[in-house]
């Protein structure tokens, strides 16, 4: 619940508006965008920046004049994603939480993903919250006072966020989080102080991924810890997100953001599709490509909207899925 804003300092290089276009992974959904929920109650900010062909997003210029970036994530699963590990953690790049779409409003019939379906329960939250957000905003100093005890009866009502109940695209339907994941790698690899797009990529990318323990089941925010006693590199952030899925115990391919992120592209996010990777280790049982790995994974839990839809399977096609 939004009680308030205020100003930080930021960047001190300031920042530069990106605008991906036609290569933006919004261009393809296009018709939907005015469904777009980011951070705050208004959209308005965020759908302008979405819409017409035009699909921006503010990225630090520190980042954007650097030579090399490099990423120290967490390993851990995510409600939003599945995983979040170096593609998600480039969410902090962005300097405007508000241009970033998490999903859209609706259910997929409706060209949304907010919920998976149209149960009345479900219908009648979003007409209940649709209106609080609208009147939210006009109680002013009011709102931290009774921000707790409206979030309290919401719950007892609606159910608890984190204690199995599906809203918001907290849930393997999301359609929307992974595009906006995808334009910021994307972003990252070839756009320039300027925000200039060029052909290819611009700087380079390293990344230590930090599995001493992880995060599992409720993440990214209330994650239970997983001792794995993991370290992670490499050179490419999808790559890498790969290789931690396989060993978490999850299938790559069942996340949109590893399966389209890797897809071909004419500013493509790595130098090889997911099946490429070869994990390097000092566990021979992850020693070798990725996809004839044998071993079962580390068993970390998904989010309870992925389970049963992210696991790996030593059996499946080429989507993933279990055969």
């Amino acid at each position: 619940m939004i009680v308030g804003h205020r100003k930080l300092p930021g960047d001190p290089a300031g920042y530069t508006t990106v605008n991906l276009a036609g290569h933006s992974m919004f261009a393809e959904i296009e018709a939907w965008c005015h469904l777009l929920y980011g951070s705050e109650y208004d959209t308005s900010e965020l759908v302008s920046h979405h819409r017409g062909g035009r699909h921006e997003f503010l990225i630090s210029r520190s980042v954007l004049e650097a030579d090399v970036v490099i990423s120290l994530p967490k390993l851990k699963t995510h409600k939003k994603t599945g995983i979040t590990v170096n593609m998600k953690n480039l969410v902090g790049i962005n300097g405007n939480k508000n241009w970033l779409p998490h999903h859209r409003e609706g259910t997929p019939r409706q060209g949304g993903d907010q919920f998976k379906d149209d149960a009345v329960g479900n219908k009648i939250e979003r007409g209940v919250v649709r209106r609080f957000k609208q009147l939210f905003p006009l109680l002013g100093p009011l709102r931290p006072l009774i921000a707790g005890p409206i979030k309290a009866a919401g719950k007892a009502i609606f159910g608890d966020t984190n204690k199995r109940r599906i809203r918001s695209g907290n849930w393997y339907g999301n359609d929307t989080t992974w595009r906006m994941v995808i334009d910021l790698n994307r972003a990252l690899h070839y756009s320039d102080a300027q925000g200039l797009l060029h052909d290819k990529p611009v700087r380079r990318f390293f990344s230590v991924v930090d599995g001493i323990i992880g995060g599992e089941g409720n993440g990214p925010l209330d994650p239970l810890a997983k001792p794995a006693g993991l370290i992670l590199a490499g050179r490419n952030p999808a790559l890498v997100d790969v290789a931690a899925a396989r060993v978490m115990g999850f299938e790559w391919r069942k996340m949109s953001m590893l399966r389209r992120g890797l897809e071909k592209h004419v500013r493509p996010l790595a130098p090889c599709g997911g099946e490429g990777v070869e994990i390097v280790s000092n566990d021979p049982a992850y020693c070798g490509p990725v996809d004839q790995i044998a071993a079962q994974g580390l068993g970390f839990e998904p989010h309870f909207g992925w389970v049963g839809h992210l696991e790996w399977s030593p059996s499946r096609d080429e989507t993933g899925a279990v055969a």
